[in-house]
């Protein structure tokens, strides 16, 4: 994808939710985004993102599933594996 104004290839982000396995939270985490995307007048020109789930990982309970927004963008100084390394160290404190 291309976000503009910068032409920023594609980013990286957390989503929380409740599921009985690993696959359907996958596959609800990428709904979500995808709506978000979907709703963010910022993507509004840019070709729709491929979206994929990169790591799914067992929470604490006790994490509220807000504010569950955000993006980590991937830069021109960044990776793909630099904005993943960030999101990850972002949300390690709940991860069991």
């Amino acid at each position: 994808m291309s976000i503009p104004p910068e032409g920023t290839p594609g980013f990286v982000t957390t989503r929380f939710v409740r599921a009985l396995d690993p696959q359907d939270a996958a596959r609800q985490a990428l709904s979500l985004v995808e709506a978000a995307v979907d709703s963010e007048p910022a993507f509004a020109s840019s070709p729709k993102p491929n979206l994929r789930a990169h790591a799914v990982f067992p929470v604490s309970r006790l994490k509220r599933s807000r504010p569950n927004s955000g993006y980590t963008f991937v830069g021109e100084d960044a990776t793909l594996e630099d904005a993943l390394d960030l999101e990850i160290k972002a949300g390690s404190g709940w991860f069991l």
